[in-house]
């Protein structure tokens, strides 16, 4: 093993742990925020409920007071499970991100609500952003590859569109997924954004190559995105954009990650 291929390697664990540092404080955040609503909701409810336990022994509960009781119960309750509804979705998305270093095991994974909880994993990060993010990918679709990396793959591009892209007018950004004839799967990821000029282009997945050096750029979130596709997922890479064209990554995975 060469000391650039090491180097690399070395270098996607440090990763993976700046990835959870940087999206686990804004999900702490927005989970502090859903449970502190649900936790509203809940108390409001319970004094609702002390309030017609007094009338109750006082004799004095009425057809009237019973009915508004059971519509604000209802209303508070449906606040309490859409809330911690999305705080589930958050945690389970972050899991995700946690297993990309000790889940390597190749699993089935429906596409479509994969991609779905990738960007929920990644929405702290993109929330103060102006920019759209459309999925498109048949409801059908299935691959057999390694969950926790791929999540990581695409939560690194996206939080690489956060770091490079936040300074611009809002973007529409895509996040794709279509079967291959070899029974794989093409994954894309693009943006239409003002691109990367020819002479950085060539560049991109030159390791510690950085066009924002002394601003957080460590020039290896490119190249340890390939290197994570081509050596854990057994599958390619490849970046094409052009001046005022955007941007369009390409990711190509075998039906197994295990048969590249």
């Amino acid at each position: 093993m060469n000391e650039t291929s090491s180097n690399i390697q070395n270098a996607c664990v440090a990763d993976h742990l700046a990835t959870m540092g940087q999206v686990a404080p804004a999900l702490a955040h927005d989970v502090n925020s859903l449970s502190g609503i649900a936790l509203t909701s809940a108390t409001v409810l319970a004094g609702d409920l002390d309030d017609m336990r007094a009338l109750l022994g006082e004799g004095k509960l009425t057809r009237a007071a019973l009915d508004a009781f059971i519509d604000r119960a209802g209303r508070s309750n449906a606040i309490v499970i859409a809330n911690l509804r999305r705080v589930a979705e958050l945690v389970a998305s972050f899991r995700h991100i946690v297993e990309g270093r000790r889940d390597e095991r190749d699993e089935s994974l429906s596409l479509r609500p994969f991609l779905e909880e990738v960007v929920r994993s990644a929405h702290p990060i993109l929330r103060s952003l102006p920019h759209h993010l459309e999925i498109e990918c048949p409801e059908f679709l299935s691959l057999t590859t390694k969950q926790g990396v791929l999540a990581r793959v695409l939560v690194n591009l996206l939080i690489n569109t956060a770091r490079h892209a936040g300074d611009v007018r809002p973007l529409t950004l895509r996040l794709s997924a279509a079967p291959t004839s070899d029974g794989g799967v093409e994954i894309g990821y693009g943006d239409d954004g003002q691109g990367i000029p020819p002479e950085i282009l060539s560049r991109v997945f030159e390791p510690y190559f950085t066009t924002r050096q002394g601003d957080g750029g460590s020039g290896l979130g490119l190249p340890i995105v390939k290197h994570l596709v081509e050596s854990s997922l057994g599958g390619s890479l490849t970046l094409d954009s052009a001046p005022d064209r955007g941007v369009q990554v390409t990711i190509r995975l075998p039906s197994r990650s295990d048969q590249s």
